[in-house]
C-alpha cells in the first residue's frame, strides 16, 4: 500500500475569483451602515439593516478593511469566489 495514495491532499484547488461587482442597489437601500468585525471566520463585514439585524460577508484575504473600519458601501467590491465541487463564497474586498 502506497501512503501518499492514502492521505487525503489539501490546498491542491485553489479558490479562483468567478466574478466582482459593486453591491447590489437593492442591499444597500436596506443596509443602514456597515463596520469591519473579528468573527470566527476572521475579519468580516457587519451590515448592520435599517430595519433590524444583521448580515456578514467575509472580508478577501487581499483587502486593505481592517477590524474597526466603517465601510463606505459603495466604494467595496463583492467577489464571488469559486472552487470545484464546492458552493461559491462571498467575499468582500
Amino acid at each position: 500500500m502506497n501512503l501518499l495514495n492514502s492521505l487525503r491532499v489539501f490546498g491542491k484547488d485553489s479558490w479562483s475569483l468567478k466574478s466582482s461587482s459593486k453591491l447590489p442597489a437593492d442591499f444597500l437601500a436596506k443596509v443602514d451602515h456597515a463596520t469591519v468585525v473579528d468573527s470566527k471566520f476572521g475579519a468580516s463585514v457587519c451590515f448592520f439593516l435599517k430595519g433590524g439585524g444583521f448580515n456578514y460577508i467575509p472580508v478577501a484575504n487581499d483587502s486593505t478593511l481592517g477590524i474597526g473600519d466603517t465601510v463606505e458601501l459603495t466604494s467595496v467590491d463583492l467577489l464571488v469566489l469559486q472552487k470545484a465541487d464546492t458552493d461559491d463564497i462571498l467575499r468582500i474586498k
